[in-house]
C-alpha cells in the first residue's frame, strides 16, 4: 500500500520521541542523514521490572499501602499454607504484583516429578485421554482463579500465545497468555507458567495489576498518519506502508522517572492507548516506526524497526578470510520431471531427461541482487555442482547463474544447516519448518540486519567485507530472526544482540563473532580491545586488552575499559547502547559452555550440548537477559531473565527449592557478570540415575555411514548428533533411536562428517555425556535405497504436536499441524507407535 503524500501540517499536539522497536544489526547502523537523524527516545519508555524479594516489600510496607498490596501478601501466604513453604517469590515494586515465584513444584499434569495418573484430570485431558496444550491453558486459567489476588488480572482478558505455549523437549510444558484491556492488545504484558517433569516450577508476569485508561482513542487512525508525516517533514508518494495504524495500550514510566524507580510501590506503570504505524522509503535502509498516543496526539516513538545485527557448491566454513570448501546443499528444491527436495546430504531420485536447480529448497530461498541462480544436467546420475570460485561479491565460477556467488552459495548452506539445528530443539516451530528469504549482496556496506521477514547481507566496501561471505555474521542475524518468531515477550534490542551472539556461538564454538568483518582489524571491545578478533566482538573476556575483566552492568559507565554510551533509541537491559551493552549476557553464555561446565568436570562437547538445550528450550518464554533497576541493582531475578529460564531447563525433577543438576555453574557464570538471583537455590541436584557414556564407531561406506556404539547403562533412546565442520563445533541432531546403531545415508561422497551419540533416560531431563566424537567420509557412489512414512497424529479431529512417533528404530516428532515423516528406512514392513 502506498502512502498519501503528505507535506507539514499542522497537529496539536507535542512531538516527543520515545523507544519502540529498533533495528537489530551486526554494529551501530551508520547514519544516513534523514529519517535516522529523527530517531530520539524518552526515557519514559523503559520501564524495567523493579525486582525484589517479597518479604523486603512486606517489611517496607507501609500503614498507608495500597489494599491491593496487603492483598497481594494475604493470598500467597494462602499459597504458602496449601502447597508447602519450600517457596520464593519475587515481587515487581513498580506494579506491586509477582514477578516471580518458584519453588517446590506443584503437581500439575503426570510427570517424573509427581505420582499423577491421567485419571487425575479427567476434566482436563483432550478428547484422545492425552494431556495436550488446551490443559495446560485450562490449568493455568484455573490456577489464576483460584489464586486472582496473585495476578490482578481477568483470565477472560488473556489470550493463549500460540508459539510460547506447548510442550518443550518432552519434559516441560509452557504456558503464556497475553493480557488484553478491553480487547486491545497490552504491549509487553503477559502472564507466565513453567512446569518441568509434570510440576508447576515458576510462575509470574509482567505489567499485571489494575489498568485505569479510556480505551476509546479520541483520533482516528489517519489523523495519526498526519501526526507521523508532520514529524518526518512529509511523507513521499512512494512510501510504503507497513502498518497503517494498530491501536494497542504501551506501559510508561510515570513522568520525571528516570529508570529507576522510587515511589510507592504499586505506581510505577502508567498506561497509554498509542497507535502504532510503520512505513518503508525507497532508496532508505529501514522500517520507520512510531508510536502516537491514540488520545493526545503525541509522538511517543520514531525508530528503525529493522534487526541490523547430490547438489554441492563451495562454500566459506569461518570466513572468506579461508578458502572454500564444496559442501552437499542440503533440501535444495530440484526439478527434474516433478519438484524434488534433496535430503540433508544433498541426494535426490535422479529421472531421465533435465534436472535443473536454484540457491532455493525447503528452509531458504536465496535473492542475490547479482542475479539469479539456476544450474541444470541431463547426464546421470544428475549430479549438480554450484562449483567454486575466487573473488568476492558478484563473482562466480562461471556457471549456475549471476546469482551463484560466493554469499548465495554460503549462506545458503549455512542457513540451512542452522535450521536442521534449531528444529532439532524447536520442533514444533512453524517459522523455522518454512522458507527464509536470505538477501544477498545489497548495495551498501559494513552492516547486516533483519529487517522482520528476512536477512539482509551487504557488499564489500568500506573496508569491510562482504558480510553474506561471513558465517558467523549471518548465524547472528538469523537468531534475530528466531527471537522474533519463539514466541516470547518483547525484550530489549540490547538483549536480543545478546540472543543473536549466543546463536552464532552455538554452532561454531568460537567465541569472535563475525570473523574477517574488518580485515586486519581487531575489535574495540567498546574500551576493552579484542586481541585475537578481526570481526565484532569476542565473547571470551579473556581475549581482550584487560583479560581479566569481565563485563558487568557496573561498567556501563566508566570512563576507560568496557563502558558504553547511553542510547534509548537501540538499548539493553540497563539503557546503554545494545550491541555494547549485549557483551555481558553474550560473555555469560560463552563463559557456561567454555568456561564453567567444563570446571565442574564435563567434557568440552557435552558442555556445548547441555547449553544448546538450555538456550534453545528456554527461547519460549524467556525475555530480557536480566533486570536493570540500576546498574549497581541488576540482578537475574525477573519473570523472564535469563537465568530464571535456563535454571527450569536444567531441572530435572519438577522442584527448584533443591536446585538443578549444573545449578552451580549456571550461577558462577551469571554471577561473574553481575545478573545472577541470589535468591534461588544454586546447588548442583539431580534426582536422574547415572546414564552411561557410548562408545561410538563410524564406518563410511559407499553413500553411507554406519554408526553403532555401547549400550549405556539407564539408557531409553539415543540422540545422533553430526555436523560437516570439526569434531569441536556444534552438533545438530540427525535421529533418535532406540537401538544402538543406525546408518546414516543423508551423506555426500568424499565429505568427512563427525558424529557423537548421547544416552537418554526415562525422562528428556536425563542425559549422559556425549561419545567422543568419530569421523567418517563416506565414498561415491549411489547410496542404498530409503524410504519414509508419514502421517498425521490427530484427536477429534485436530492434529497434535510434539507427540513422538516411531518406526523401526528411527522417530520423528509431530509438527504443529500433526504431520511427521520417519525417514531413512529400509524396505520392509513397520509398526508406528506413538
Amino acid at each position: 500500500m502506498r502512502l498519501k503524500q503528505w507535506g507539514m501540517v499542522a497537529v496539536i499536539g507535542v512531538l516527543a520521541i520515545l523507544l519502540g522497536w529498533s533495528t537489530q544489526a551486526q554494529v551501530v547502523k551508520r547514519s544516513q542523514g534523514g529519517l535516522d537523524d529523527l530517531t530520539m527516545a524518552s526515557g519514559r519508555v523503559r520501564v524495567p521490572q523493579m525486582v525484589v524479594p517479597a518479604e523486603q516489600v512486606r517489611l517496607e510496607e507501609s500503614p498507608m499501602a495500597a489494599p491491593g498490596e496487603r492483598m497481594v501478601f494475604e493470598e500467597w501466604d494462602r499459597f504458602l499454607t496449601e502447597n508447602g513453604t519450600a517457596w520464593s517469590l519475587m515481587m515487581d515494586r513498580r506494579t506491586g504484583y509477582p514477578a516471580l515465584a518458584e519453588g517446590a513444584g506443584v503437581p500439575w499434569v503426570p510427570g517424573r516429578g509427581n505420582g499423577l495418573q491421567l485419571r487425575d484430570l479427567r476434566e482436563s485431558l483432550g478428547a484422545n485421554g492425552t494431556v495436550t496444550r488446551a490443559t495446560l491453558v485450562k490449568l493455568a486459567k484455573g490456577f489464576i482463579r483460584q489464586y486472582p489476588e496473585l495476578f490482578g488480572v481477568d483470565p477472560q482478558d488473556l489470550r493463549v500465545n500460540p508459539v510460547s505455549t506447548g510442550e518443550y523437549g518432552g519434559y516441560l510444558w509452557f504456558v503464556q497468555l497475553d493480557r488484553t484491556y478491553h480487547g486491545i492488545p497490552v504491549e509487553r504484558s503477559y502472564v507466565v507458567f513453567r512446569v518441568n517433569n509434570g510440576n508447576l516450577v515458576q510462575f509470574g508476569g509482567e505489567y499485571l495489576g489494575p489498568i485505569d485508561l479510556d480505551p476509546l482513542p479520541s483520533i482516528d487512525a489517519e489523523t495519526a498518519q498526519q501526526v507521523l508525516a508532520a514529524y518526518v517533514g512529509g511523507l513521499e508518494a512512494t512510501d510504503e506502508w507497513v502498518n497503517t495504524g494498530s491501536l494497542s495500550i504501551l506501559p510508561l514510566a510515570p513522568g520525571g522517572d528516570d529508570g529507576v524507580y522510587k515511589g510507592q510501590t504499586g505506581q510505577g506503570v502508567e498506561y497509554h492507548l498509542v497507535y502504532t504505524l510503520a512505513f518503508r522509503r525507497a532508496g532508505v535502509m529501514g522500517t520507520w516506526t512510531a508510536k502516537v498516543d491514540a488520545h493526545t496526539g503525541e509522538v511517543l516513538q520514531f525508530v528503525d524497526a529493522n534487526v541490523y545485527g547430490s547438489v554441492t557448491g563451495g562454500i566459506y566454513q569461518n570466513s572468506n578470510a579461508d578458502p572454500e570448501v564444496v559442501r552437499p546443499l542440503g533440501f535444495v528444491n530440484v526439478s527434474n520431471g516433478t519438484t524434488k527436495v534433496a535430503d540433508a546430504g544433498g541426494n535426490y531420485t535422479f529421472s531421465t531427461g533435465t534436472a535443473t536447480a536454484a540457491l532455493t529448497g525447503k528452509y531458504v530461498k536465496v535473492t542475490d541482487s547479482c542475479g539469479t541462480s539456476s544450474l541444470s544436467t541431463s547426464t546421470a546420475p544428475g549430479d549438480l555442482a554450484f562449483g567454486t570460485s575466487s573473488g568476492t561479491d558478484c563473482t562466480t565460477p562461471g556457471l549456475g547463474g549471476a546469482g551463484n556467488t560466493h554469499a548465495a552459495r554460503t549462506t545458503y548452506y549455512h542457513l540451512t544447516d542452522w535450521k536442521e539445528k534449531a528444529l532439532g530443539w524447536l520442533p514444533s516451530n512453524t517459522w523455522l519448518q518454512g522458507q527464509l528469504t536470505d538477501k544477498v549482496n545489497l548495495n551498501q556496506t559494513c552492516n547486516a540486519y533483519w529487517d522482520g521477514s528476512a536477512v539482509n547481507f551487504f557488499k564489500s566496501g568500506g573496508g569491510c567485507s562482504n558480510t553474506g561471505e561471513l558465517p558467523t555474521v549471518f548465524l547472528h542475524e538469523v537468531g534475530h530472526g528466531l527471537d522474533s518468531n519463539d514466541g516470547s515477550g518483547s525484550s530489549t534490542v540490547g538483549s536480543s544482540e545478546s540472543y543473536a551472539d549466543i546463536n552464532a556461538l552455538l554452532t561454531t564454538h568460537q567465541s569472535c563473532i563475525g570473523v574477517n568483518f574488518i580485515p586486519g582489524q581487531q575489535c574495540s571491545g567498546y574500551g576493552n580491545a579484542c586481541t585475537n578478533c578481526t570481526g565484532i566482538r569476542d565473547a571470551d573476556y579473556t581475549k581482550h586488552t584487560y583479560s581479566t575483566s569481565p563485563a558487568t552492568p557496573a561498567q556501563l559507565a566508566n570512563t576507560s575499559g568496557f563502558h558504553c554510551s547511553k542510547d534509548s533509541s537501540y538499548p539493553g537491559p540497563c539503557g546503554y547502547e545494545g550491541h555494547c551493552e549485549s557483551y555481558i549476557m553474550s560473555e555469560v553464555g560463552w563463559d557456561l559452555a567454555a568456561r564453567d561446565l567444563p570446571a565442574a568436570g564435563i567434557d568440552a562437547n557435552t558442555s556445548w550440548f547441555i547449553v544448546d538445550r538450555l538456550f534453545y528450550l528456554s527461547r519460549a518464554t524467556s525475555t530480557d537477559a536480566y533486570s536493570c533497576p540500576s546498574i549497581t541493582t541488576t540482578n537475574g531475578c525477573g519473570t523472564g531473565n535469563w537465568f530464571s529460564t535456563f535454571r527450569v531447563v536444567d531441572d530435572d525433577d519438577g522442584n527448584l527449592s533443591n536446585g538443578t543438576p549444573h545449578a552451580a555453574a549456571i550461577y558462577a557464570a551469571f554471577n561473574r557478570h553481575g545478573i545472577a538471583c541470589s535468591t534461588a537455590v544454586n546447588t548442583n541436584s539431580t534426582t536422574c540415575p547415572s546414564i552411561g557414556q557410548p562408545v561410538l564407531t563410524a564406518t563410511a561406506g559407499s553413500g553411507q555411514v554406519a554408526l553403532s556404539w555401547t549400550a549405556a547403562t539407564n539408557a531409553s533412546k539415543y540422540l545422533v548428533l553430526r555436523n560437516e565442520f570439526s569434531p569441536s563445533s556444534g552438533m545438530v541432531i540427525v535421529a533418535t533411536v532406540t537401538g544402538t546403531s543406525y546408518t546414516d545415508t543423508a551423506v555426500a561422497p568424499n565429505i568427512t562428517y563427525y558424529y557423537s551419540v548421547q544416552a537418554v533416560g526415562a525422562s528428556n531431563s536425563c542425559a549422559g555425556a556425549l561419545a567422543a566424537v568419530k569421523s567418517a567420509t563416506p565414498t561415491g557412489g549411489t547410496p542404498p535405497a530409503t524410504y519414509s512414512i508419514s502421517g498425521t497424529v490427530t484427536s477429534g479431529g485436530t492434529g497434535l504436536s510434539g507427540v513422538t512417533v516411531a518406526a523401526g528404530g528411527a522417530s520423528a516428532t509431530t509438527s504443529s499441524t500433526g504431520g511427521y515423516t520417519i525417514s531413512g528406512l529400509a524396505n520392509g514392513t513397520y509398526t508406528v507407535t506413538p
